[in-house]
């Protein structure tokens, strides 16, 4: 009798849909499961103002109302909450009109067995030295939601495409996680958990990493090891035909996440067995074909460098991609340079004016390697600046010109030197 009931329902709802009466002025959404289908077509419905049709829509800007600056894209977010239950992601919940977001209270955090690679560590409650971890996640934009699957496990979902009109990201992050790119260990990019399509939104979903340049530094080694590492990840990135474009500390993640307050508070995290780097957030990036010349690419699509100044005119996104890796280990590392001199014109090297003169991400991985292999043990274990930031940084290097003077004035002394 009930499965009859049912049965009929089912039938009405569809006739519904797809009569002639109803199918001018009603959306349906496209998903690969009709009950859902259904289900969803009809829930779009009552979305006010309008469901996003577009990418565009999604994130669209609020410029008049700081706290809601992304609302359209937010409202969207919690209206998919049961869709993205219904995949076993609880998205983290929204606490009013700030920009912060809270894990639901269920499920809870999973033990550590689960929470294995690639998904991240957590900063543990300490109450000797007060830190509490809430892990609230920031939203910085209307692309991404915290969320947390079945085991306990945290992760990231972002929009990255409209399923008509294919992004450079995410045929960027297609390529990156393909069977035979994935287990290349120079491959220091995020990992895809799985992409999920809803009607015409394509969304990925990946590990929870926090910014590595978070937590403090304790030693020259481990400021040496960060170089490496972001070096290591831009080469294969380009030798892979990808020019990344958007390098600066919030694309750059280790594998760890906390809260606001927490992810500041350890020295613990940066063990060389433990930590890993990678780089993400590939929304501003290009992808060209495997057997392209890089170094006869140019782009006049306008880029704006964080960590270094902006290019004036036509430029090579790869080179760019150096630029712009220089600025930001400039601002970090640096002030390792008391004890490896031999940082900074290796960073001037890669941050030179002159792109034709500026290393390629092969070269400056190259010398980089030279420069560690040089370094002595009483080098590598001196003791950094627990605040591990420096003058540079907050500059965001807008006299870079002012740097090469200087390096040109140090070889003009260190000349007179010679001839002295």
């Amino acid at each position: 009798m009930i499965s009859t009931a049912l049965a009929s329902v089912f039938c009405l709802v569809v006739s519904l849909i797809f009569s002639r009466r109803y199918a001018s002025n009603m959306r349906l959404v496209k998903l690969d499961n009709l009950w859902e289908q259904i289900i969803w077509s009809i829930r779009i419905r009552q979305f006010q103002p309008t469901f996003p049709r577009t990418l565009a829509e999604w994130t669209v800007f609020v410029a008049d109302d700081p706290t809601r600056q992304f609302q359209p894209g937010w409202d969207a977010w919690l209206f998919l909450k049961p869709f993205f239950a219904s995949r076993g992601y609880t998205l983290y919940d929204k606490e009013g009109d700030f920009l912060m977001t809270l894990p639901h209270p269920q499920p809870v955090l999973g033990p550590a067995t689960v929470r294995t690679y690639p998904y991240a560590r957590i900063i543990a409650d300490d109450s000797q030295s007060e830190v509490e971890n809430t892990y609230d996640l920031f939203l910085k934009n209307a692309s991404i939601w915290g969320a947390r699957d079945a085991k306990g496990r945290d992760v990231v979902i972002k929009i990255i495409s409209d399923t008509d009109k294919p992004t450079d990201e995410w045929r960027v992050l297609q390529r990156l996680n393909n069977t035979k790119l994935r287990i290349d260990p120079a491959n220091r990019t995020i990992h895809v958990i799985e992409f999920i399509k809803f009607d015409n939104f394509v969304f990925v979903v990946m590990p929870r990493w926090d910014c590595a340049f978070d937590p403090p530094f304790t030693v020259v080694s481990e400021l040496m090891e960060v170089t490496m590492a972001y070096l290591e990840a831009l080469n294969f990135l380009h030798t892979k035909r990808i020019a990344h474009m958007d390098i600066r500390m919030n694309n750059c993640g280790m594998n760890m996440y906390a809260g606001t307050d927490a992810r500041y508070a350890t020295t613990s995290m940066r063990k060389p067995k433990d930590v890993q780097y990678i780089l993400y957030d590939f929304g501003y990036s290009m992808m060209y074909p495997t057997d392209t010349d890089i170094s006869t690419v140019v782009l006049d699509r306008p880029l704006c460098y964080t960590h270094a100044p902006s290019p004036a005119g036509p430029y090579n996104p790869f080179k760019a991609d150096v630029s712009m890796m220089g600025g930001l280990l400039f601002g970090f590392v640096m002030h390792a340079a008391k004890a490896v001199p031999e940082v900074e014109p290796f960073f001037y090297r890669m941050m030179d004016l002159d792109e034709h003169k500026r290393l390629t991400a092969s070269q400056a991985l190259d010398e980089f390697k030279r420069i560690l292999s040089g370094l002595s043990s009483a080098q590598l274990q001196t003791p950094v600046n627990s605040l591990w930031t420096n003058r540079f940084r907050s500059k965001l290097l807008p006299s870079l010109q002012e740097m090469q003077s200087r390096r040109v004035a140090t070889q003009e002394d260190d000349s007179d030197d010679d001839q002295a």
